[in-house]
């Protein structure tokens, strides 16, 4: 299961994925949990846009003009000339980008790689490549550091298996608005280790956000069901 042929795509998955941990970790560093995940809710939207050069799925001018409002959510939760918009909505802006470039490549590489593979490549890619950086950044974890360590490591394996799965059987525009369920679980735990709560300008822009993949994503059903009922 772990044999490919594709090497050239692991290592461009494992480079994105890279990308996309450096930057939300970073984006962590000057925003709140909450606010962070608001943030990149924009990635199912970049993920649709995507899937026309990598996929070659087919977009509709309604569903670019979704996209298109989509971004706007995102101007009224970093408030781009106030005091909303710094590193911090930068970097979570391109752990977005970065994220929905990888779903789509994983999408891509499900059809002739096992989902074994995909986590194990991702894995040992990015083993080496962090690990090269270990000599000068390195600190030795101690105690509940290192608990906490071992605890980001493990569901995070397991969301990455889960995830090739799921994008294996389902469309890209009609998974991504499932993850808009980690605004509960990122406002949950920023509440509960930092007494963080998202604001009420976070909270729009994140309506308009889930509002316009949502349209994307009935958009999507109905093209598939045409499809279907040409096909049949």
């Amino acid at each position: 299961t772990l044999r490919t042929r594709h090497f050239g795509w692991h290592l461009l998955r494992g480079a994105v994925n890279g990308a996309t941990l450096l930057t939300f970790f970073g984006a962590l560093i000057y925003l709140p949990l909450a606010d962070t995940v608001a943030i990149t809710f924009v990635a199912p939207l970049i993920m649709c846009a995507l899937a026309v050069p990598i996929l070659r799925e087919k977009v509709g001018p309604r569903r670019w003009i979704a996209i298109v409002i989509g971004f706007l959510g995102v101007l009224v939760i970093t408030r781009p000339g106030g005091t909303g918009f710094g590193w911090g909505a930068a970097l979570a802006l391109a752990a977005a980008f970065f994220d929905a470039l990888g779903i789509n490549i994983t999408r891509r590489m499900s059809g002739s790689e096992s989902s074994q593979s995909l986590l194990f490549w991702s894995a040992v890619l990015l083993i080496l490549g962090f690990g090269a950086m270990l000599p000068f950044q390195w600190t030795t974890p101690h105690g509940w550091t290192l608990l906490a360590v071992a605890v980001l490591a493990l569901p995070g394996s397991g969301a990455q298996f889960c995830l090739a799965q799921a994008f294996r059987y389902g469309e890209v525009s009609l998974l991504a608005p499932l993850e808009y369920s980690a605004l509960v679980w990122a406002t949950l735990f920023g509440f509960i280790f930092w007494r963080q709560l998202p604001t009420m300008t976070v909270l729009a822009g994140v309506a308009i956000i889930v509002a316009s993949s949502l349209y994307v994503a009935h958009r999507e059903a109905l093209a598939g069901r045409r499809v279907r009922k040409a096909a049949g």
